[in-house]
């Protein structure tokens, strides 16, 4: 099953990589690379999923969650956090 996902992340890179691979099995990715984008992209797609990284400049991710949580109680989010290691 094929579903609608919107990936938010202010790295342009990583946003690129995860919809090439979620394209690749055949879903539709759509890309926000900021709170306002993710917001109005929410609104006007009603996407399934959310990939939303909890880190970004603005509103962090979290904030983001509670304001579409708030307004589209089904939409499944999920949290991205990257770990910076020691080299």
């Amino acid at each position: 099953m094929a579903h609608d996902i919107l990936i938010v992340d202010d790295e342009r890179d990583i946003c690129t990589l995860i919809a090439g691979i979620l394209e690749d099995e055949g879903h539709t990715a759509r890309r926000a690379h900021n709170s306002t984008e993710a917001i109005e992209a929410v609104r006007q797609f009603q996407p399934d999923i959310l990939l939303l990284d909890i880190a970004m400049p603005g509103p962090s991710g979290i904030d983001v969650a509670r304001t579409i949580r708030r307004s589209d109680p089904d939409t499944l989010i999920l949290i991205l956090s990257s770990i910076d290691r020691p080299e």
